[in-house]
């Protein structure tokens, strides 16, 4: 993170993305990056890069986005790209429970190489598929598991947010981002 001290602070910030493969992680970068679907994605192998700049009141905000694979045989080649993160989205697929059920071996994973606590906001992708979400589990679920996966990072004092998204429809895309981003600047001002 840097600040230049000018009247209109900037900021820059790493974030990761992590979740299992194909829960929409690139679909989520991509459309937040670009303003539009990416049909036709493949998975990432091994890791994929993005960048883009907001604004938050008068700050001035570069997020430096590493999209990191979520297929098993990248276990120890994604542990490269986790040190000097500001934050980390972690992402689900509302229409595979198992996708949730795997993000506290996510963000345990990302603890376990920083060192530290770090800000995290969960997202459930694929909102737009209104007749397959929660069909195994609930939104409730959703909110318990944020609430126990904030306990890790308590001593940051902060509490994850949760954000629903569609990458498809364009439901969502920057609130995750800027949920962070807002994290972010308070401890760095703090």
């Amino acid at each position: 993170m840097f600040s230049n001290g000018s009247s209109a602070d900037e900021y820059y910030y790493k974030i990761l993305i992590l979740g299992d493969s194909s829960v929409g992680k690139t679909a989520l970068r991509k459309r937040f990056v670009e303003g539009k679907y990416p049909f036709n994605l493949k998975p990432t192998m091994g890791t994929d890069f993005g960048y883009n700049t907001m604004r938050l009141g008068m700050k001035k905000v570069r997020i430096g986005m590493w999209d990191v694979s979520g297929l098993p045989h990248f276990n120890n080649v994604r542990r490269l790209y986790y040190g000097y993160s500001n934050g980390v989205i972690l992402v689900f697929d509302l229409t595979r429970k198992e996708t949730l059920d795997n993000l506290e071996h996510w963000m345990l994973e990302v603890l376990e190489v920083v060192g530290h606590s770090i800000p995290f906001v969960l997202v459930g992708t694929k909102y737009d598929l209104q007749n397959q979400i929660y069909k195994d589990f609930s939104k409730d679920d959703v909110l318990d598991l944020a609430s126990r996966l904030t306990m890790y990072v308590a001593s940051i004092g902060i509490t994850i947010p949760y954000v629903e998204t569609s990458a498809l429809m364009g439901y969502n895309i920057e609130r995750p981002f800027k949920e962070l981003v807002s994290i972010m600047i308070d401890r760095t001002l703090s």
